[in-house]
């Protein structure tokens, strides 16, 4: 509650409101995917006082799996806990988005900006289809762009810390915790220096340390992700230029007109604008992304979200100055040019915004498996009467979810029949179904 007649912080409210909605969308079709059950696994592992990350092709991440750890207690609704913390973080990066640009853009045309920025990262390649499963990268756009707010309010302590969050989702942003750590180091002294460097290594430590309390072995995450790479992304015989395409088509073409925009009138002043900071980042974070794949690593859309992001804020802030310019050369109404810059974004985003309900249709898929897969334990008997008839036996990408489904650990389930004693998950008639691969008078 507020004190003293003092407001809460808009930061506060907006993100309470996030939750809000993102418990509302549980209403909505909701299921989650193979590397969100993996976390929550892991979760249910440290809640027990206990890590195996055995079992899996997906990589450890610390974030995820403490958070899921701490929703332990919502029992067999885990799952659903982990959606509201994912949607939510996917919401307040829009706001986000739309807050930086407003409060970047010139006088008077921050709602433009704002709803540009925040209209671009909606439409930003697989963004809707990939947060509407709960995959953590919105949570990690939405600590990074909060990040930026932090430092241009001179908080560079809650800028730090929430860079070090984001960098226990994605070891991207390491270079940027290690970069503003020695910008921060040298401008303090004493015991702040002290902690900006205990800060900067919590990442590398939480992350190998995992591996290690879980596996025995420190680079087992980085093993497992170059071997990974022909079964969840394509093969890239060119990984840079691949990269390098993905990260041009993950934007709308009008926001990426508006981004130029800016830029070159950034250049025109000769002048270092938040704008074209904002830009230079992004343009290092996929040079990062397409460096890792070609050491060999999957380099995903959704890696790209947080260069995305980025992006759509300079598009935003770019579109305003534009408006801004020629509002001053042609002595024209800002207002007028704001409503007519507005509607040729809409226009032009049209194609991008006719790919919205192939996403949500992939959302609907999830969810559809996800419920089918548990309805087909329970219509065996339940947990236990599966794990009775034999070993469980599953596509590699349901394995996670039948071992959670299962209350098992994720080695328990394998993605081939083991023996005649074997329990298998298959798809027939569009419905996930056990298959027995012999006769069962318990189940």
């Amino acid at each position: 509650m507020a004190r003293h007649g003092r407001l809460p912080h808009p930061l506060i409210v907006a993100a309470a409101i996030c939750l809000a909605l993102a418990a509302a969308s549980l209403a909505l079709p909701s299921g989650l995917n193979y590397d969100q059950y993996a976390w929550l696994i892991w979760g249910r592992d440290l809640a027990h006082l206990g890590l195996s990350v055995h079992g899996t092709g997906t990589s450890w991440k610390p974030l995820p799996a403490v958070i899921d750890a701490l929703l332990m207690p919502l029992g067999r609704n885990a799952p659903h806990g982990w959606l509201v913390v994912a949607r939510a973080g996917a919401l307040f990066a829009m706001f986000m988005a739309f807050r930086l640009a407003w409060r970047l853009a010139p006088r008077g045309l921050g709602v433009l900006a704002g709803v540009i920025a925040a209209a671009s990262l909606v439409l930003t390649h697989e963004w809707l289809r990939r947060t509407g499963v709960g995959n953590s990268e919105a949570l990690l756009v939405a600590f990074g762009l909060l990040a930026v707010d932090r430092h241009l309010d001179c908080r560079h302590g809650q800028a730090f810390a929430l860079l070090v969050a984001a960098g226990l989702i994605r070891p991207e942003m390491w270079l940027f915790i290690a970069a503003y750590a020695l910008w921060l180091g040298w401008r303090s002294h004493g015991w702040l220096r002290l902690g900006v460097a205990l800060g900067a290594v919590t990442a590398p430590l939480l992350w190998f340390g995992g591996d290690w309390l879980g596996s025995g072995h420190l680079t087992t995450s980085a093993d497992r992700a170059l071997n990974s790479t022909g079964r969840v992304s394509p093969a890239l015989s060119q990984p840079v230029l691949t990269v390098a395409d993905e990260a041009v088509r993950m934007l709308p073409l009008p926001a990426w007109i508006a981004l130029v925009a800016g830029l070159l009138a950034a250049l025109v002043r000769r002048r270092l604008t938040p704008a074209v900071a904002l830009a230079a980042c992004a343009a290092v974070w996929t040079a990062v992304v397409a460096a890792m794949a070609a050491r060999g690593y999957p380099g995903l859309p959704r890696f790209l979200f947080m260069a995305s992001a980025l992006e759509a804020v300079a598009a935003g802030v770019g579109a305003a100055v534009l408006v801004a310019a020629l509002a001053r050369r042609k002595r024209l109404a800002r207002g007028a040019l704001a409503v007519l810059a507005a509607g040729a974004f809409a226009f032009a985003s049209v194609p991008d915004a006719q790919l919205l309900p192939s996403e949500a249709a992939g959302i609907d898929k999830v969810a559809d498996m996800d419920r089918n897969l548990a309805d087909s334990i329970q219509a065996a008997g339940g947990p236990s009467a599966v794990l009775r008839c034999g070993d469980p036996s599953t596509p590699w990408y349901t394995v996670t979810i039948v071992a959670w489904d299962l209350g098992v650990p994720s080695t328990d389930v394998h993605d081939r029949r083991l023996g005649r004693r074997s329990v298998s998950f298959a798809r027939k008639r569009g419905q996930w179904r056990v298959v027995e691969a012999h006769r069962c008078h318990n189940a």
